[in-house]
């Protein structure tokens, strides 16, 4: 699941409809800061475009989930209190 995707569709479960448009991800796995929660964290990276923009401005936004516990990798806990969202430049 590592590494750049191509997202063919995205539904956030605060949508009733696909918002986005040309959505690229990149996942990677990183270790914690020795001041934070212990446990990997997998950080998308994404780029991409609202669906109804006409000029389809490109923004970029990164999302971190923490992996508690290795014996259940399933579950994972959102780090951010949001998403960052910025210009792509």
């Amino acid at each position: 699941m590592l590494g750049h995707w191509y997202v063919v569709q995205y539904y956030a479960s605060s949508e009733e409809l696909p918002e986005y448009r040309c959505m690229r991800a990149d996942f990677s796995l990183s270790t914690a800061p020795p001041s934070a929660a212990p446990g990997p964290r997998v950080t998308m990276n994404f780029t991409y475009a609202f669906s109804d923009d006409p000029m389809g401005e490109r923004l970029r936004g990164n999302i971190t989930w923490l992996l508690p516990d290795l014996g259940r990798p399933a579950h994972w806990r959102h780090q951010e209190d949001s998403c960052e969202h910025r210009r792509e430049t």
